[in-house]
Parts: structure tokens; sequence; C-alpha cells
């Protein structure tokens, strides 16, 4: 019988681990984050990231309840190489990113697609070499970009641009959306131009690119969805509950999209 009312000590209260795995530090500038899903596999994404002091912080304080894009895109079921390049600075070169943050993404036993890879450019001021750079591996098969499209590409290009910025190539290989706002950070948490309605639209659209152009990764989401409301709805239980669900689970209310 489910109770009648919250008990804070019956056994089926008790805190359900989430999915966990250690970020790896490969370089001054590199970190790979295994995906964080109770799968515990996925196919591999490689990120740019703007550097720290190249844009203007969020003065609000409060917590965000959108995580990071590394966090992020492991808790959808990625093994993440996420970098930050900064002029002449420590670390690896773009170059040595995708050639090195593929190797270590093929070296983990969570990686369960080794033939192709996303790339994923949140820096604008790169987007333009990290286009040339991954034409020399052809397993870099798709690249999502915030800003200005660049003027050729080598694979399929998913861009996501402020209406402000031009558009100077017409490729029946690009796919833009534009959105009503004068910056391509919109899209993290961190900066202040983040705008959370076009950060999540960002996000989903996204995500159905880079599926369909890896295939991967697929989940039972009807599966999920009943076993989240079995523990919700049968069981009665909010750490059961909980415990299908990421670090900081959240609703899009659509009606009013926040």
């Amino acid at each position: 019988m489910p109770p009648s009312c919250y008990d804070p000590d019956s056994p089926d209260e008790r805190e359900v681990p989430l999915p966990s795995a250690p970020l790896v530090n490969l370089s001054e500038n590199v970190v790979l984050q295994p995906p964080l899903t109770r799968r515990g596999t996925g196919p591999g994404m490689i990120m740019f990231l703007p550097p720290e002091g190249s844009f203007d912080r969020r003065k609000d304080t409060a917590k965000l309840l959108d995580p990071e894009p590394v966090q992020k895109w492991a808790e959808e079921g990625f093994a993440v190489v996420g970098a930050t390049i900064k002029g002449d600075g420590p670390g690896w070169t773009i170059e040595q990113v995708l050639r090195e943050g593929l190797e270590a993404l093929l070296s983990i036993k969570e990686l369960d697609l080794k033939t192709k890879f996303a790339v994923n450019v949140y820096d604008p001021q790169i987007l333009s070499d990290v286009n040339q750079a991954i034409s020399k591996d052809a397993r870099l098969s798709c690249l999502i970009a915030f800003g200005s499209p660049p003027n050729t590409n080598s694979v399929p290009l998913f861009i996501h641009s402020p209406t402000s910025l031009p558009l100077t190539n017409t490729s029946p290989s690009i796919t833009v959306h534009k959105y009503a706002t004068d910056s391509p950070l919109f899209v993290l948490p961190q900066s202040a131009d983040y705008n959370p309605g076009f950060a999540s639209l960002a996000h989903s659209r996204t995500l159905v690119f880079v599926r369909k152009t890896l295939g991967a990764p697929i989940f039972d989401i009807e599966a999920i969805w009943d076993e989240h409301t079995y523990f919700e709805f049968e069981v009665r239980s909010v750490a059961k509950t909980m415990g299908t669900m990421v670090a900081e689970p959240y609703v899009n209310h659509i009606p009013t999209v926040s």
C-alpha cells in the first residue's frame, strides 16, 4: 500500500544516488566528462567554450537550474571533451583538442560509438578555425555552433545565430536558427547575455540534430516516464522519484516559455 502521508524515515525515502563519473583533466584547458546517465555509456562530443574574461559574467548570483554545457551534455548521455582556447595561453591548441580529445574519448570504456563524433562550438571567436580543423578527420561528423556561420563547411553545420548577425553561407548542408538577441552567448548560464528560454530551445534543437546525425544516444523515453510516474504516483516516494531525474531537474512551461 502506498503511504497516506510523507514519512522521511521510510525505507522508500532513502536517498537514491544519481549517476556520477569523475571529471578528468586532460590538459590545463581541457577536461573529459564521461556520461552522467544510468546507462553510463554514450557517443562522444568535443566542445569549445569561451575562456574566462572573454565575456561579461552574469551579475545575479542566484543559483540557476541550467548546468554548464559540459555537465548538461553529459546528462544527455554524451562523453564530453570540453576545452577553452585563449590565444597563446597554456594548454592544447584547437588541433590538439580535436586530435588528442578524440583519442581520449576512444580510450574510455564509456564511449559506445567510435566512428562518429559531434563538435560543439560555444565560442564564436574560434568558430572559423574549428570549422577548418575538423575537415582533417572524417570521424568528426557534424558541427554545432553559436554565432555567424562560416563561409564554407565540410560537414553538416547547425547554427544558432542572433538575428543581428549576417547569414553569408546558404549551403544546403547548413541549418540556421535565429534568435531575437544580440549575443551568441545567450546559451551560457554564466553569461550576462544568458536567456533561459532561448537556451532551452537551442539545446532541444541541437539534441534532435545530433541524434539524427550520429544515430545516438537513443533512450526509451516511454519506459523512463513509466518508471518516473510509478515512483511518484504509486509508490509515492519523493526520493525514488528524484532518483529518476538529473541533479537539478526542472520543467519547461511551454505556454509561457519559462
